[in-house]
């Protein structure tokens, strides 16, 4: 995600002003905030008198604890946590970064790519502007900082619930939309042919010679080679395919001869 891919997406969600990745002016800003070399530091909010916003987010800290993370990956949930348990009773680490730290073992699945991890890490600065002033009575600052992880990661888990839900919708209405035009489709097809009567001649209806058959007189037949028809004396069978070419479009007409033309005429 980019500066502005941010800025477009949240602006309006959450008064944002700016937001800035650029690395020098994060380091700056940092800086003048007491956090010079920072390692462990991803990002800052700053709220403004008129209620805008300001978040600056550190690139080069986030890509190295994202490059961490995923070696880390194939370690156990369990021996992980272990790890965080003895930095945190030998002071390597804080119990704010320990919370930190759990909430990205808890949650590493959601972190495929290092845009799913800048934008937990943008959600998170976020959250703090939208729950600033509602740090619970005797809550102390490590499980606020647990408590707005809770809320950045929440609000990851319904976004991607509502982009399956949007594909879902899409495809659920796309799925509709294609059955409509199959039965608009079917419809017009049967439409288009329910007033058209098909005729096709049957045997009864044709010349042998649309098979390809005649009977020529023998007499005539048995110069050319051509024995006498056992079953029909005096007569030779002639059998040949190209016979029935002149006759192949003729189907339509000698059905409609019988079928039709001869009852018209019966009738009349």
């Amino acid at each position: 995600m980019t500066e502005q891919e941010i800025f477009n997406r949240f602006k309006d969600e959450f008064d944002l002003n700016s937001v800035t990745t650029n690395q020098k002016k994060v380091d700056e800003f940092f800086k003048l905030q007491g956090y010079e070399g920072s390692k462990s530091l991803m990002g800052m909010q700053v709220t403004y008198p008129d209620g805008t916003n300001d978040i600056y987010l550190n690139i080069k800290n986030m890509k190295k604890y994202f490059e961490g993370l995923k070696k880390r990956g194939s370690v156990a949930k369990k021996e992980r946590k272990e790890e965080l348990v003895q930095a945190l009773a030998e002071g390597r680490i804080n119990e704010t970064s320990y919370y930190h730290s759990l909430t990205n073992i808890d949650n590493a699945s959601m972190f495929k790519e290092f845009d799913d991890y800048l934008r937990f890490v943008t959600l998170h600065e976020l959250q703090h502007i939208k729950y600033r002033q509602q740090i619970a009575e005797g809550e102390r600052l490590p499980n606020y900082e647990k408590r707005i992880d809770d809320l950045a990661i929440a609000y990851m888990k319904n976004e991607r619930k509502a982009g399956i839900d949007l594909v879902v919708e899409k495809k659920m209405r796309d799925a509709e939309i294609e059955s409509e035009d199959v039965v608009h489709t079917f419809r017009s097809a049967l439409n288009s042919g329910i007033l058209n009567t098909i005729l096709a001649a049957t045997p009864a209806d044709r010349p042998i010679i649309n098979d390809g058959v005649v009977f020529v007189p023998h007499h005539i037949a048995k110069r050319f080679g051509y024995a006498e028809d056992k079953m029909f004396k005096g007569y030779s069978r002639i059998e040949n395919g190209f016979l029935a070419l002149p006759f192949q479009f003729y189907s339509y007409t000698l059905a409609n001869v019988n079928k039709m033309v001869a009852q018209w005429l019966m009738v009349n």
